[in-house]
C-alpha cells in the first residue's frame, strides 16, 4: 500500500573496502571537525578501495554555500569511471558512507528510526542523474534491504522519485539544498518506510509512504543504515559533482505523554516532522 501527499535494486555487498571507521547511530555528521581537503571519517571512495572521490570543502566552494543544517563545511562527491556500477546497465559508481551504522539490534527503543541527508542540486543543462541509497541490516548483521531516492535533471530543475514506486515524485528547483529523510517503521508484520523531502526552512515539500517495503519482515530488521551510497550515476558523468551535508540518524520515538497525539496526527509523518525540527 502506498500513501502519497504533495505539500508544496540492487543488493550490493560493500564490505570489501578497507574500514575507515563508522559514525554511531544518533549522531549527525556536519564535517566541521574535518580538515578541508581531507576524506571524512566513515566515507569510502577510490582512495579506500571503492570508487569516485569525496572531499571536505569549505562553504563557497564552486559557488555553493553550506547547508543551514550544517556549519561551514560540507562534502563534494564525484563519481568513478564509466561502467563502474556493477548492477547492470551503463552507469558509474560513487562514494558511500557508514554514517548511522549500529550493531545488529534495532536501534530504536520503539518501532521507528530516521535516516536523513542534505543534498545540494546544482543547475545542470545536460541530462544527468544518480541515486542515493540507504541500506538496512538484518538482526544477524547481514544486508537485509535498501531503498533509494532517485534524481534526474529536467528543465532547470531536478526530479526526485522513490525507488520501487510508480508515483511521479516531486520536481525541485536547482541551486538549493534539500533534506531527504527516510523513516523506517516495524510496528506491523511487514516493514514500512516513509520518504520526506524538506527545504532549508523546514517546510515539508513531499512525502510518500510505502506501507510494505519489499515484503521485508519487521522481525528481521536489525541495525540501521549499513551504508548510504551515491550510485547509478549518469555514465556521461553528469552531474560532475554532488554536494552533501548534515548526514545523520535519530530515534523517532516520541515522549510517552505525546503518544496519543502522535497516533491521532498521522504517526510517521508527525514523527518525521518533529525529527526534522530537532536537527534545525
Amino acid at each position: 500500500m502506498k500513501n502519497v501527499l504533495f505539500l508544496a535494486s540492487v543488493a550490493v555487498f560493500l564490505a570489501a573496502a578497507p574500514a575507515v571507521g563508522a559514525v554511531a547511530f544518533g549522531t549527525t555528521q556536519t564535517f566541521e571537525a574535518d580538515i578541508i581537503g581531507s576524506q571524512p571519517d566513515a566515507w569510502y571512495d577510490g582512495d579506500s578501495g571503492w570508487y569516485g572521490g569525496v572531499q571536505v570543502v569549505a562553504s563557497g566552494t564552486d559557488g555553493v554555500l553550506a547547508s543551514v543544517n550544517g556549519g561551514n563545511n560540507f562534502v563534494k562527491i564525484t563519481p568513478g569511471p564509466p561502467n563502474s556500477y556493477g548492477g547492470g546497465g551503463a552507469a558509474r559508481n560513487a562514494p558511500y558512507s557508514k554514517v548511522g551504522t549500529t550493531g545488529n539490534d534495532f536501534p530504536s527503543a520503539g518501532n521507528s528510526f530516521t535516516v536523513f541527508r542534505d543534498v545540494y542540486f546544482e543547475p545542470l543543462a545536460d541530462v544527468g542523474g544518480f541515486w542515493l541509497q540507504n541500506t538496512i541490516r538484518s538482526t544477524g548483521g547481514a544486508y537485509l534491504t535498501e531503498s533509494s531516492f532517485r534524481f534526474t535533471t529536467g528543465e532547470g530543475s531536478w526530479n526526485v522519485q522513490i525507488g520501487g514506486s510508480t508515483e511521479p515524485g516531486v520536481t525541485l528547483a536547482t541551486g538549493q539544498w534539500y533534506t531527504f529523510e527516510e523513516v523506517w517503521d516495524r510496528s506491523q508484520t511487514l516493514a514500512g518506510v516513509t520518504y520526506n523531502v524538506y527545504d532549508m526552512g523546514g517546510a515539508l515539500l513531499y512525502t510518500e509512504s510505502l506501507d510494505t517495503w519489499n515484503l521485508v519482515l519487521s522481525s528481521d530488521m536489525g541495525g540501521s543504515s549499513a551504508h548510504s551510497w551515491f550510485t547509478v550515476w549518469n555514465n556521461d558523468g553528469y552531474p560532475e559533482a554532488v554536494y552533501a551535508d548534515n548526514f545523520g540518524t535519530l530515534d523517532t520515538v516520541p515522549e510517552p505523554a505525546t503518544l496519543a497525539i502522535w497516533a491521532m496526527l498521522g504517526g510517521l509523518g508527525l514523527v518525521a516532522a518533529v525529527g526534522r525540527r530537532w536537527r534545525a
